[in-house]
């Protein structure tokens, strides 16, 4: 399914860039998807300019955050991370996709373009020391939303962790249990928090994809109560619960659910 990468090295230079570069081979590709916040953000290969006959180098390289994907609708490979933040996809043939995994600067503040200050005793901007660096190679077939990239990129982020704990004298049934799912990978989780002003508990999701999205959040403990809320947990509009563990929601492209839930009991009783 995808090839993982560790890289390790101590850093001793000051003033470089440091980049693995992969010929993908997709030279139909004309676009990259790349994961953002809340979205996946589709961007050209070509850097854009100010008008559609000039091209500014310096725009290729471009933000990302837990994976980007280059496809040319029919294959394609998503290039899943835990802590690269830029990348670059090179306009030639094979389509080079560079991860930045360093890079080395001098410490300058900018107000605007014609001020500037720089400290030669600081170093932060040189990166200098150890760096531990993971990045997954996965191949798919056709493009970012069919391979389910932002799934996958969670999953290589937050991977599946045993913890031992003393006993507990939880509801949650003794073989198989989940505090929550979701039927519907291309809906994604983005928070589970308490409400700031009441005694109910906020659970965040988003659709990255460009349709409408339905599925079924469910939980192990009953709940009694659900809403939609905006992002400052004002409430809106109260959901009508499909069960006493469940409720479904539709999800437009693009969009941003916030749901406030009341449980009839906590899902976890106290540390005995």
């Amino acid at each position: 399914q995808q090839v993982e990468v560790s890289v390790e090295f101590e850093n001793r230079c000051e003033d470089h860039y440091l980049r693995a570069m992969f010929p993908t081979g997709l030279s139909g590709a004309s676009h990259v998807d790349a994961g953002g916040h809340f979205s996946v953000d589709r961007r050209p290969i070509r850097p854009l300019g100010p008008t559609d006959d000039v091209v500014w180098p310096d725009m290729a390289t471009l933000p990302q955050n837990n994976f980007v994907d280059i496809s040319d609708g029919e294959n394609g490979i998503a290039f899943l991370n835990d802590s690269l933040t830029e990348y670059e996809v090179v306009d030639t043939e094979q389509r080079v996709l560079a991860l930045s995994l360093l890079r080395a600067v001098s410490n300058w503040v900018c107000t605007e373009t014609r001020v500037g200050s720089g400290w030669p005793s600081q170093k932060g901007g040189q990166c200098l020391g150890v760096h531990k660096i993971r990045y997954a190679i996965r191949p798919h077939g056709g493009n970012w939303n069919i391979a389910d990239a932002p799934m996958h990129a969670d999953f290589f982020n937050v991977p599946l962790r045993l913890v031992q704990t003393r006993t507990w004298a939880g509801s949650l049934p003794g073989r198989q249990a989940s505090l929550y799912a979701m039927d519907n990978p291309k809906i994604r989780f983005g928070a589970l928090k308490k409400t700031e002003d009441r005694d109910t508990c906020i659970f965040r999701l988003y659709n990255p994809t460009e349709e409408i999205q339905h599925g079924r959040l469910s939980f192990a403990a009953d709940i009694h109560r659900a809403w939609l809320t905006n992002l400052n947990e004002e409430r809106g509009e109260e959901l009508n619960l499909t069960d006493t563990h469940g409720l479904a929601l539709t999800v437009h492209p693009r969009k941003i659910v916030t749901v406030e839930l009341e449980m009839k009991k906590p899902p976890f009783g106290k540390a005995g």
